[in-house]
């Protein structure tokens, strides 16, 4: 069984506008790399992503990747196995802002030890996490922070009082 994600499908359509842009810094052994992903042809049912890294200092690294996704793609990212999954509200900070947050703890037994993921997900920006940590046998191993968030024109705010719920209207 999974644990509902933070965000249904419709709400992060409803959160995506024509250009609506993330910038994202990881932080692993192999050092830091910066990623863009940016929202383009927007429709009901989906939108293209074209995503593009960036190196230390800033350089492209390869070419921009252009890919289409579903709302349904963009919600799964997010889906945990419910018996492993366990949600706190708080506050967390990065690059981008601080923002009040549901953070997921997903704690699984891998072939490899105990793998721990912690996502953190703005009710004010539904879609992706702004700080996603991942930690292998009590070592980290990666950490991913939003820099920044564009969304050309004003989306509508989501008031979900708690994640994964969905309103009545739909």
């Amino acid at each position: 069984m999974l644990h509902p994600p933070p965000f249904p499908a419709r709400a992060i359509r409803e959160a995506t506008r024509e250009g609506r842009t993330y910038r994202f810094r990881t932080t692993t052994a192999d050092g830091v790399t910066e990623r863009t992903a940016e929202f383009r042809d927007v429709t009901e049912d989906g939108v293209r992503v074209i995503g593009q890294n960036f190196g230390p200092n800033g350089e492209p690294l390869g070419d921009p990747r252009s890919a289409p996704v579903t709302w349904a793609d963009l919600e799964s990212h997010a889906t945990y196995q419910a018996d492993h999954t366990r949600v706190e509200t708080t506050e967390v900070t990065v690059p981008a802002g601080t923002f009040s947050a549901w953070l997921y703890i997903v704690e699984e037994d891998t072939s490899e030890g105990l793998k721990v993921t912690r996502a953190w997900f703005a009710p004010e920006l539904p879609g992706a996490p702004v700080k996603h940590v991942v930690e292998l046998d009590g070592q980290l191993r990666s950490t991913m922070e939003l820099v920044t968030h564009e969304n050309p024109e004003s989306a509508p705010s989501t008031e979900d009082p708690s994640p994964g719920e969905e309103d009545s209207d739909a």
